[in-house]
Formats: C-alpha cells, sequence, structure tokens
C-alpha cells in the first residue's frame, strides 16, 4: 500500500562433496647401495657412482647460489645447498620400487568420505514510508559427514599393524541461522542501521575424520568425530554520512559471542575426554601407551569467546579538484578490534611414588590438572587497516593497495611460554585496467605482495614475557597477472 511496500523471498540448495586420499610410502636407508639398482644406469649418465653411499652432493644443484640462491631471506643469506629437482625426481621414480613400504606412511593418512548440505531460507524486505526498511529472514543448514579412515599403529620404523575398529564416523549438524537489519534513514545523507546474526564456522574435515595413529606407545593423534562447530552471534550498529564533497562515511561497533571454539589439544591417552573417543587401553589390540604419551587431537572450548570492536570506513572521490586531480580516488578502512577468551588448559607435572616392592626405586608417575587461563582469540589482529588509492581517467582505472594486520596468536599452548604468534603483516597490491576501442575488450594486470613482505612466527619467554624468540621467517610469493579481457 502507500505507507508499506516489500518483497519475500524463498530458495534452497544441495550440495554434495566427495574426498579421497590413497598415499603410498617407502624407505631406503642411504648406505644401502643394494636398492639404487632400479636407478643404476641413470646414476652412472650424470657421474654418480652407484656402488657406493649416495651424497647429498651428487644431487646438489651448483647453479642455484646464481639464480635463486642470491635473494634467499631478502638477499640476507645465501641458499647454496639446493637438491637438483629433475635430478632426484628422476632418480626416486627410478630406484623407489625396490624399497621397502612404510607401513605408517602408507595407510595413516588415507581417508575417504561424503559431505552433504541441504540448505533453506525464508527472507522479506519491508519499506514503512521513506524512513524505515526492514530486512529479515531465516536460514536453516544441515550437514551430514560420512568418513572412513585407519586406526594405524607403528611397531617401528617401517612396520605395523591396522585396528578395525573406530575407523568411521557420521555426524549429523542442523542448524537454525535467524537474521534481522533494520535501517532508519533520518535524511538523503545519513542513516543508521542495526543487524542481529547467527553464522557458524565448520571445522575441517581433517579435525574430525575418524584417523587415529600411534607411533611405538611415545604419542599418536587422533580426529575427534564429536567436534562441534563454532557460533558466533553477532550485533552490529553502523550510521552512514554521505556528502558530494566528503563522499561515504561509514562508523559502527559490533559485539560478537563464539560458542565451542575449536583449537588443537594434547592430553594423555588416559585423561582424554569421553566425546574424543580414544579407546580403552590394552583391548581389542590397542597398545599401552608410556606413561607420558600424550596423544594430539582437537576439542571445542567450554568458555565463550568474546569479540568486539569498532570500525570506521571513508569512500571518496576528489572531482572538485583541479585536473588532473579530480580523478583521484580514495578508500581507508580500520578497524579496532577486542578479544578475549577464557582457554581451557591441562598441565602435565611429575610426581614420584613409593615402590610397594621394597628396595626399589620409586615409580616415576605424571598427572594432568585442568585449568584456564585468559588470551586474545586465535587469529584475531587488534588492528586492521586496508587502504586504497586510485585514479579513473577515461577508459583507465588504476588501483593501489595497502593492508596491514596487527600480530595475532596463531596457537595457543598448555603454557604461556608455548603460544606461538604472527608478528605484524603489511602488504602492498597493484591493479590495472585500460579499455581497448573494441567495445567490451580490455588489458588488466594485477600484483599481489608487491614488495615481496614476509611473515614472521614467535614466541615469548623472559620473566615478564616480554622477549622474542623467533620461530620462523615465510615469505609469500609475489604475484604477476596480465591479460586481455573481453566482457559480452
Amino acid at each position: 500500500n502507500e505507507n508499506i511496500s516489500g518483497n519475500i523471498k524463498a530458495g534452497g540448495k544441495m550440495h554434495h562433496l566427495s574426498r579421497e586420499t590413497d598415499k603410498n610410502g617407502n624407505f631406503a636407508r642411504l648406505a644401502e647401495v643394494q636398492w639404487n639398482q632400479g636407478a643404476r644406469d641413470f646414476l652412472l649418465e650424470n657421474d654418480i657412482n652407484p656402488d657406493a653411499a649416495l651424497r647429498l652432493e651428487d644431487f646438489r644443484d651448483p647453479d642455484y647460489l646464481e639464480e635463486r640462491g642470491q635473494y634467499f631471506l631478502g638477499g640476507n643469506h645465501e641458499m647454496v645447498t639446493v637438491v637438483d629437482r629433475g635430478l632426484m625426481d628422476t632418480y626416486i621414480q627410478l630406484a623407489s620400487p625396490a624399497w621397502y613400504p612404510v607401513f605408517a606412511d602408507t595407510w595413516k593418512d588415507d581417508y575417504n568420505g561424503t559431505e552433504e548440505l541441504a540448505a533453506a531460507y525464508l527472507m522479506t524486505e519491508l519499506s514503512f514510508g521513506t524512513k524505515w526498511m526492514l530486512l529479515g529472514g531465516v536460514r536453516y543448514e544441515s550437514l551430514q559427514t560420512d568418513y572412513h579412515a585407519n586406526f594405524t599403529v607403528q611397531t617401528q620404523t617401517e612396520t605395523g599393524y591396522n585396528l578395525d575398529t573406530l575407523n568411521h564416523a557420521v555426524r549429523i549438524h542442523g542448524h537454525w541461522f535467524p537474521n534481522f537489519q533494520l535501517r532508519y534513514k533520518a535524511s538523503d545523507w545519513f542513516d543508521v542501521r542495526f543487524a542481529y546474526s547467527k553464522t557458524i564456522s565448520r571445522p575441517d574435515f581433517s579435525y574430525f575424520a575418524p584417523k587415529k595413529f600411534i607411533f611405538e606407545a611415545k604419542y599418536g593423534y587422533t580426529g575427534n568425530a564429536n567436534l562441534q562447530p563454532a557460533i558466533s552471534q553477532n550485533l552490529d550498529l553502523y550510521t552512514s554520512f554521505h556528502h558530494k564533497y566528503i563522499g561515504l562515511f561509514t562508523a559502527g561497533g559490533f559485539y560478537k559471542r563464539m560458542s565451542d571454539v575449536f583449537y588443537p589439544a594434547a592430553r594423555l591417552a588416559e585423561n582424554l575426554p569421553e566425546e574424543v573417543g580414544w579407546p580403552e587401553q590394552g583391548e581389542s589390540g590397542i597398545p599401552r601407551t608410556e606413561v607420558s604419551a600424550q596423544i594430539s587431537t582437537f576439542m571445542n572450548n567450554p568458555y565463550p569467546a568474546i569479540v568486539k570492536g569498532i570500525e570506521l570506513d571513508w569512500q571518496t572521490n576528489f572531482w572538485y579538484l583541479p585536473k588532473p586531480l579530480n580523478a583521484l580516488v580514495f578508500n581507508i578502512n580500520y578497524t579496532r578490534a577486542f578479544s578475549e577468551m577464557d582457554y581451557q588448559e591441562s598441565r602435565l607435572y611429575e610426581y614420584l611414588e613409593p615402590n610397594p616392592i621394597p628396595g626399589r626405586p620409586p615409580i616415576k608417575r605424571f598427572a594432568e590438572v585442568d585449568t584456564f587461563r585468559t588470551a586474545r582469540l586465535l587469529h584475531q589482529g587488534d588492528h586492521i587497516i586496508n587502504i586504497v588509492l586510485g585514479v579513473d581517467i577515461g577508459g583507465f582505472a588504476g588501483r593501489i593497495s595497502f593492508r596491514m594486520q596487527d600480530d595475532v596468536i596463531t596457537a595457543v599452548g598448555n603454557r604461556p611460554e608455548e603460544d606461538q604468534f604472527s608478528e605484524k603483516y603489511m602488504s602492498w597490491d597493484l591493479s590495472l585496467k585500460q579499455r581497448l576501442p573494441l567495445k567490451g575488450l580490455s588489458l588488466f594486470f594485477n600484483a599481489v605482495n608487491l614488495f615481496h613482505a614476509s611473515e614472521n612466527s614467535y614466541r615469548l619467554f623472559g620473566p615478564d614475557f616480554e622477549t622474542h624468540n623467533n620461530a620462523y621467517k615465510s615469505y609469500n610469493p609475489r604475484l604477476f597477472q596480465f591479460g586481455i579481457r573481453y566482457e559480452l
């Protein structure tokens, strides 16, 4: 009618995904020259003695230093000892059929499975006069996963066996996701928006696939078939201002409460929670682990995570400036986030127990004590900045963008000194596009990570946990793309 207008939409989807991995592993010791027979002629052709123990020097690429090796770690170090991939790959293909099979490497990572997702939604968009707009709806998703894997016991370097138990897991999860947004348009240049949403983050399939592995009763890992997805309840309040000279300026705040956040954890085999599905030791071929043996898995945190913060965004073009400055466009986005979560932890303590046999030394025992500590949410930076500066002149468009993410926690250990961090990361990208005289035809050039930024990982130690102990440095590649595009 004259005061209320809108629409109703409904839809759905079905999604099917299948996965399978079949891996094989063989090995030979360098000193056992009889395993070189399959590659004997190839080794002789490359002046390598097939009747002597192989050496790394035999497969080294002598030209690497003059090519790429001089740029290792930004040119601060030289990379000299690099294997010639063509030489090594050919040798392995020829020689490996005669090598010993490695039981664990052949079986422990194999799996097959399917995922079936069914979803449906109903939504409406209603306008009440010229001031108010309500966008609301609900979505339902049902996900069923069915995975098979192996329970592999490695007894020595190359031997082991599989257990026909706990190697099949079926999971069915259904969730409702309500969502609504309310907008009040106070004037042509100012509006206020409020939104509520419920969102989900599902664990990677490798987290819950029923892969189980024990190495000589010393350590192992297992998927957690009962791992739950993380659910987030989100509130957002934003306001926008628009002016022909200012452009579009948006400011707002957000609040998120997350439950069942999942993360990797390690526990003594005998103390693993029941939902992880680790069997009783000594039953049905399950070996008894050593008293200090820990099993790595994934668990849901029983404590919620809170993320809140503010976001500022400004988008504009400088049409009112004299040429050529009137071709400039600019966008900057800044997010300040505050996150907190109580991490469930298990501290391992060693103690001595009196030996019941007189005259014998005390027996070493281990105990786990459940506790928790508060830290930032995994992979959540406190400061995030995105800046884009561009130009639009006729058929040419160019953009250079800068992104900065503050340091984040990448792994949480059982003690603060085991936490791992990633340092502040900054990168630059470039995008250029030129329309050609033929309608729909254009040239483009894209550059990602223009200045070869590195990611640096570290741990904290010292009395006040203020000293950095570098863990690794990772250089992401620069990517360049040039092409021609035709759009109908």
